[in-house]
């Protein structure tokens, strides 16, 4: 657990969108913590030996694909098969270009979901002739960074985690309870945020 205190799960029922749970207090909510963030993106850069810029830069978008629930699952598909390509094999001029031509699958699932060119500019592609391409010198360490967190948003942990609709979510009516999230048994409604199970 991180020292925040804050952990990451994704909710099925919203398409992967990313909530948090804090393990003491059992409070939950869509926005993510800004103590977890700052721990996140000093681990990333860390690991992936990046700058906590390029980190920033990288996350942003990916955050605002994740919050749009309507084209998350489909971009994450595509993106998660685009980030790994050119993650294992960073060589493979084939994976370093993707045509965003109009009416293209690449172009209709990532291209025109909110944050999807600025995430591909995050990773260093960048656009001309139809296409989005990975300079040859360019590093692959923003790829490897988005894959990893593509990847993991792809372990949603339940497909009942809803909103009251304050928070852009799905709305509704339903039954509010203290349900415990079936990866960490936190209670998933704390109260500070109205999130409920229907």
């Amino acid at each position: 657990m991180p020292a925040s205190g804050w952990a990451e799960f994704f909710s099925g029922g919203h398409g992967g969108r990313p909530y948090f749970v804090h393990a003491e207090t059992g409070a939950t909510q869509w926005a993510e913590p800004s103590s977890y963030r700052l721990e996140q993106e000093a681990i990333d850069a860390a690991v992936f030996g990046v700058d906590i810029e390029l980190v920033r830069g990288v996350m942003a978008p990916l955050r605002t694909m994740q919050g749009d629930a309507a084209h998350w699952p489909d971009a994450r598909a595509l993106l998660l098969r685009v980030t790994g390509n050119v993650a294992s094999q960073p060589h493979a001029e084939k994976f370093r270009s993707l045509k965003t031509t109009p009416g293209g699958k690449f172009a209709a699932t990532v291209c025109s979901s909110p944050g999807g060119y600025e995430l591909m500019r995050a990773m260093g592609f960048v656009e001309s002739s139809g296409a989005l391409t990975l300079p040859p010198d360019a590093p692959t360490d923003p790829c490897r960074l988005a894959h990893c967190h593509i990847e993991r948003s792809t372990k949603v942990t339940g497909d009942d985690v809803k909103d009251d609709g304050g928070s852009g979510g799905g709305g509704g009516s339903g039954r509010w309870s203290n349900h415990a999230c079936s990866a960490c048994a936190c209670v998933i409604n704390s109260g500070q945020e109205r999130l409920w199970t229907g």
